[in-house]
C-alpha cells in the first residue's frame, strides 16, 4: 500500500488494484511560488483518479472539485454539507455519492483490510467530536498539523486518545498565502516519537506501508 501527500489535505492511497484520493486541492498560490510543472503534475494525478473522497466542506478541501472533475468519469464521495454545496453549484449528480457515518465503501474486488492487514485512520481536521466514538489503535494515523493556536499540545491529546501505532503528519504547509503559513513540525515529531513513532509526510514523496 502506498501513501502520497500532495499538499494541504490531499492524500492519495494506492493498492495494487485501486486507489482513493482524499481532498484534492490545487493550492491557489502566488505566481512563482511553485513551478508550473509541479502544479501540472498535481493536476494530472488528481484528474487520473476515479474515486475521490471529500472529508468536509472547507475551502481547502472542496474548492478545486469543479475545476478538476467536470466532464471526467469519476465518483466523488461526500458527507451531507459538501454534497449539497456541489449540487447547488450545478455539479452533475451522477458523480456524487452521499456518505453517512459508519458507511463501508468498496472500491475494488479486493477487501483492502484483509489483504494488507493494515488500518489507516485519516483525519480531515485536527479535532475530535465529543459525541463520536472514534476507532483506536490504527496502524497509521494521518493527522493534520494546522488549525489550532496550540497545535502541538492539541495534537498530542488526539494521539493519546486514538492510540495509533504510528503518526504521519500532513496539512502543515502554506496552502493559501498570505492567509496561511507553514507550521513547524520537527519539534512535535521529536517529542512524540518518544511515545509513538511520529514523522511528517513530505509533499509528493510516496511512502510504502507494509
Amino acid at each position: 500500500m502506498k501513501v502520497t501527500w500532495y499538499g494541504t489535505a490531499s492524500i492519495l492511497i494506492e493498492t495494487s488494484d485501486t486507489s482513493l484520493l482524499f481532498d484534492p486541492y490545487m493550492k491557489y498560490l502566488p505566481k512563482n511560488y511553485e513551478s508550473p510543472e509541479v502544479k501540472q503534475e498535481r493536476q494530472n494525478i488528481f484528474q487520473n483518479q476515479k474515486h475521490i473522497l471529500i472529508n468536509h466542506g472547507h475551502l481547502d478541501h472542496l474548492s478545486s472539485i469543479n475545476e478538476l472533475y467536470h466532464g471526467l468519469n469519476c465518483q466523488i464521495y461526500l458527507t451531507k454539507t459538501p454534497y449539497h454545496t456541489l449540487q447547488s453549484q450545478g455539479f452533475s449528480k451522477d458523480k456524487l455519492y452521499l456518505i453517512k457515518p459508519n458507511d463501508i465503501l468498496k472500491f475494488s474486488n479486493t477487501i483492502v483490510k484483509s489483504y494488507y492487514g493494515k488500518r489507516i485512520q485519516l483525519m480531515g481536521s485536527a479535532d475530535l467530536d465529543d459525541y463520536v466514538d472514534y476507532p483506536i489503535n490504527a496502524d497509521d494515523l494521518i493527522l493534520p498539523h494546522q488549525g489550532q493556536s496550540d497545535i502541538d499540545a492539541h495534537n498530542q491529546k488526539i494521539v493519546i486518545i486514538l492510540k495509533p501505532k504510528r503518526v504521519l503528519l500532513d496539512h502543515y504547509d502554506n496552502a493559501f498565502p498570505p492567509i496561511s503559513s507553514d507550521v513547524a513540525v520537527d519539534d512535535f515529531c521529536n517529542m512524540m516519537s518518544k511515545i509513538i513513532p511520529t514523522e511528517k509526510l513530505i509533499e509528493r514523496k510516496t511512502i510504502t506501508i507494509t
